[in-house]
């Protein structure tokens, strides 16, 4: 009809059928106009391109796919970019707060001996006031050489290889290393009469025989800290319950309780960060550097342990650390 209705001009269409075997299929049709028997009449020309149409869907809907997944990429590098971005930022933000705090904690002390030092060389002083500003210098450099201690500990941790599984260390030498470091930290040299808190020490019996797989210096250091803030915070005549004990399924813990005054819900998730203190003044004059349990949190992480504080104001606190079940060997 187009081709006598357009003066001969060719008509070329395309459209789907139903086939009989139900199949859709797509066909062309070409159409020009001719004369037959003095006549005008069409002469038509018709393929089945029901596959080139398959393939050109097929290569349209690959390109759309692969379109989506470049952009996906795209999207995810853009996330991927900013995320590193705001973790830089973090970083370099956490350190100029670390630089800001180590300055800050080692010109306290410096500050004070050169005081005491200038008092000494200008002023006439008693031989009683020289021994006291003798004895505070002397307490000042403790605390400079404790600090500097405890930032190469930190050090040693970050850059050094992760503990193997091939140190091995008797759970009972463990845990008589534990005990008698508590004594000697609560005061007494050893000996229950003389020391300045209740200590009450629990060793599960199912570990006597058992070895511990890891640093045995960085799990000597862990248990010390913990112990050693535990009587720090708490006032003399507390009680300081210290042990180890299998847990499952956590693996192996290791905890220590006290009787202190406790520790406000709002300060617990900040604890092991380094400097932080919940009373900067109490903690410099017990002696505490702010990185104890920082070191903790290190050496148990190293371990491929992880940590656990509760505490109660008025009532005391927990401090603890599991290790995997495979560090027993």
């Amino acid at each position: 009809q187009h081709c006598l209705e357009n003066g001969g001009e060719a008509a070329d269409f395309s459209c789907t059928l139903i086939h009989t075997s139900g199949e859709l299929v797509w066909i062309e049709m070409s159409s020009v106009l001719i004369e037959w028997d003095g006549a005008p009449a069409t002469l038509s020309f018709i393929s089945d391109v029901t596959q080139k149409t398959l393939l050109e869907q097929q290569l349209r809907d690959s390109m759309a796919e692969q379109m989506r997944l470049q952009t996906l990429q795209m999207e995810n590098d853009l996330r991927e970019a900013e995320r590193a971005r705001i973790h830089a930022e973090e970083t370099t933000a956490a350190k100029s707060m670390f630089l800001a705090n180590m300055s800050h904690e080692i010109r306290t002390p410096l500050t004070v001996l050169s005081g005491f030092v200038e008092t000494l060389q200008s002023l006439p002083v008693s031989e009683e006031e020289r021994h006291r500003y003798l004895d505070l210098m002397a307490q000042q450099s403790h605390r400079m050489q404790t600090l500097v201690t405890d930032l190469l500990t930190l050090s040693r941790l970050e850059g050094s290889p992760l503990p193997g599984m091939t140190e091995h260390t008797s759970m009972a030498s463990l845990w008589q290393s534990c005990v008698q470091d508590a004594r000697a930290l609560a005061g007494g040299g050893g000996h229950a009469c003389e020391l300045s808190h209740e200590l009450v020490f629990d060793f599960d019996p199912s570990l006597q025989d058992e070895d511990m797989a890891g640093s045995r210096a960085e799990l000597q250091s862990a248990m010390s800290n913990l112990i050693s803030n535990a009587l720090r915070y708490t006032p003399a005549g507390g009680r300081v319950e210290i042990g180890w004990c299998r847990h499952l399924p956590h693996g192996v813990e290791f905890w220590v309780t006290d009787n202190g005054p406790g520790i406000a819900p709002e300060h617990l998730p900040r604890l092991t960060e380094r400097f932080y203190r919940v009373d900067r003044s109490r903690s410099r004059e017990t002696g505490g550097t702010g990185l104890g349990l920082a070191i903790v949190k290190h050496v148990v992480q190293r371990h491929g342990g992880h940590m656990q504080i509760t505490s109660v104001v008025g009532q005391g606190s927990r401090f603890a650390f599991f290790l995997p079940m495979e560090r027993l060997v």
